[in-house]
């Protein structure tokens, strides 16, 4: 096979410094830009995404350290949903 043809997949990294990603489940893809250093951050973030994106769009906040998935956000048609899956960073109200 052709070298120059052949793909590079660079490893993610457990000593990342930005570890906590936005995945947005209509694309498939992360949020491009979004990537944050704080969980707390990263899913202030994803309200606020989700709360200008369109009705039942689907963003996910998740670490690439573990692939541990820290919440679900869900818009709704009034209201954004947000589902925890992890109670290790949610913010208690």
């Amino acid at each position: 096979m052709n070298k120059s043809k052949m793909k590079t997949v660079k490893p993610i990294s457990k000593h990342s410094v930005r570890p906590f990603r936005i995945w947005d489940n209509a694309q498939k893809r992360n949020v491009r830009g979004r990537n944050y250093s704080d969980p707390k951050r990263a899913l202030d973030s994803a309200l606020i995404i989700t709360r200008w994106s369109r009705v039942y769009l689907v963003y996910e906040v998740y670490d690439i350290r573990n692939g541990q998935q820290l919440g679900t956000f869900k818009r709704a048609m009034h209201n954004v949903e947000f589902t925890p899956v992890s109670t290790k960073y949610v913010p208690r109200s």
